[in-house]
């Protein structure tokens, strides 16, 4: 955690900010604007998620195309959902209406 003035120094508050995210996203150049806090701002939050792996191969492959999730194949499958009944999927058998008795329960003859 980073403490900053917004109130007395806050353009060097925003510089810090600034500071910080430059050099925890080394490839990206991202910035808030001049002016965009003030002496009421109380909190800036800021994350950086740092992924190791080849970007360039990433980039190559050009943008993302909306496609149905087939997750090994061809063929679209969706599974259960709690309301029961979801495209490609099987209804799910309904529960028992009361527990199954005490006789039947696994571990139910322990002492």
């Amino acid at each position: 955690m980073n403490l900053v003035d917004y109130v007395a120094a806050t353009e060097a508050a925003r510089a810090r900010i600034n500071g910080w995210t430059a050099a925890a996203t080394p490839t990206r150049s991202i910035s808030s604007r001049r002016n965009a806090l003030d002496p009421s701002t109380r909190l800036v939050l800021v994350n950086a998620v740092y992924l190791k792996g080849a970007v360039g191969a990433l980039r190559r492959l050009g943008r993302p195309k909306k496609a149905p999730f087939t997750p090994g194949g061809r063929r679209h499958h969706a599974g259960r959902h709690d309301e029961g009944l979801v495209r490609g999927g099987r209804r799910r058998p309904p529960a028992p209406a009361t527990p199954p008795s005490r006789s039947r329960m696994p571990g139910a003859n322990l002492p």
